[in-house]
């Protein structure tokens, strides 16, 4: 009870936005003017019909007959389930809305999962303010209700990148689980959440940029098995892929889509920047302005991370130079004789000074270097915060440089899950203020609790 209580804001914003999406969703249910009506309204609701027609006469090929393959055949079944009770009554205006409002619940769903990636790292009102942005996008708005499954995909995404930032490069089990649910949004939504496979190379190749060989075939390794997970699961969510008729139209359906995206949807014409800039990134989700400053930002981690990662590989290097000559010298001054003066030419005792001496610095420096290391690993969780985020910082760009320079189209749904996680990235934006409002102040109490420090090892075996 003190849970919902603590939440309240957050919950009243979720049931406003779902009641206004059953609101606009009541819109233009007569199915003899559907077809007039935006998006792919009409081909989808034909599509669940020929779905339930092959299921109650046991026809498996009109069953998987969905046509829309790069949508997840979970995705569909959802809707099917949602819409059959209608179906079977023949109440057509209901059949249209159910799914609309199924989607809505998918909308909502995004608002929850990016607060609670805010609430990693903010207190209540920023993690509120946070989710505030995202519900101000028009593009919110537009597609919170359409039967199209970016919002789903959108809520992969975005548990994804909860998982990464609770994992925070310990590669336990919050790394597996975001492998788990990124597939799971390419294989039940959409296959366009491929583009965000580059987020978790990014993750796994941050370390692996100190250079050390092992760390280098670790990451590789890492890189292997996940893709073959997310392979696994994209064919088991849609097993109509191991039949070859199957995967045949999944390959067709591919082929014409990457035409569509090269010829502007078969009209042979070229997209300019700047109308995808005005029409799609403008129009339904950011003002050049904050769209500008995101893109800033998202350098600004990368570099940060990529210095960091360096910085601390030179000083990993410096401690494990100065580790096996300062335990050598060590062991050989333990093992000498006390009056080997006496024993030996009247040189030995220089020459024993001498040796004493480099043991000495040689164990000053190596403390230095670990006390500086633990410094840098304790008492900065903020930095560490912001350095979590440089995979993701990836992702958005990786995902928004594909969209924006090579798919020929100003679709504002292609761009849906990219902008979500943009939204994330104003977590990083938040800390940054509040440091510097604080003077550089320290954080909070619930940061420091969440956040662990970077798997470092002690410079006597310095490993990313």
């Amino acid at each position: 009870m003190r849970k919902i209580t603590k939440n309240l804001a957050l919950y009243a914003l979720m049931a406003v936005c779902f009641c206004v999406f059953c609101f606009m969703g009541w819109r233009y249910v007569d199915v003899e003017f559907l077809a007039l009506t935006n998006g792919d309204a009409m081909p989808q609701f034909l599509q669940l019909q020929k779905m339930y027609q092959g299921l109650i006469t046991l026809n498996i090929k009109q069953f998987f007959a969905f046509e829309f393959y790069n949508y997840g055949f979970f995705y569909y079944m959802l809707n099917l389930l949602a819409a059959l009770p209608f179906i079977i009554t023949e109440n057509y205006s209901l059949q249209i809305y159910a799914p609309r409002v199924l989607n809505a619940l998918f909308s909502i769903a995004n608002i929850w999962i990016l607060y609670r990636i805010a609430r990693i790292y903010l207190s209540t009102l920023d993690s509120m303010l946070i989710a505030g942005i995202f519900v101000a996008m028009g593009g919110f708005w537009h597609l919170g209700y359409v039967f199209k499954p970016d919002v789903f995909q959108a809520f992969f995404v975005l548990a994804c990148a909860y998982y990464l930032l609770r994992d925070n490069f310990s590669f336990g089990k919050h790394y597996t689980l975001a492998w788990i649910t990124l597939g799971l949004g390419i294989g039940l939504a959409k296959f366009q959440a491929i583009l965000f496979i580059p987020m978790m190379y990014a993750y796994i190749c941050l370390p692996a940029l100190s250079m050390q060989a092992g760390q280098i075939l670790l990451a590789l390794k890492r890189c292997a098995l996940g893709t073959l997970g997310i392979i696994a699961l994209w064919i088991l969510s849609n097993p109509y892929l191991l039949h070859k008729s199957g995967f045949n139209a999944w390959l067709s359906m591919f082929e014409g889509n990457m035409r569509s995206n090269a010829t502007n949807h078969g009209a042979y014409t070229q997209v300019p920047l700047s109308e995808k800039l005005s029409q799609v990134i403008e129009l339904y989700y950011f003002e050049i302005v904050v769209f500008i400053v995101l893109l800033a930002l998202c350098c600004y981690l990368l570099w940060l991370g990529a210095v960091r990662v360096f910085r601390d590989s030179a000083l990993g290097e410096q401690c494990g130079s100065i580790a096996p000559f300062a335990k050598g010298t060590n062991a050989k001054f333990a093992n000498l004789p006390q009056k080997a003066q006496s024993n030996h030419s009247p040189t030995a005792t220089p020459r024993i000074l001498e040796k004493e001496k480099q043991a000495s610095l040689s164990l000053r420096a190596l403390e230095k270097g670990v006390a500086i290391h633990k410094e840098k690993a304790n008492s900065s969780p903020k930095t560490l915060s912001l350095i979590s985020f440089a995979p993701l910082a990836a992702g958005f760009l990786v995902s928004l440089i594909y969209l924006l320079f090579f798919v020929n189209k100003a679709w504002e749904a292609y761009y849906f899950s990219t902008m979500a996680l943009g939204c994330v990235l104003f977590i990083p934006l938040a800390l940054i203020v509040s440091k510097t409002s604080k003077g550089g102040g320290g954080s909070t109490q619930r940061e420091r609790s969440s956040i662990k420090p970077l798997p470092y090892r002690s410079c006597l075996h310095y490993r990313f």
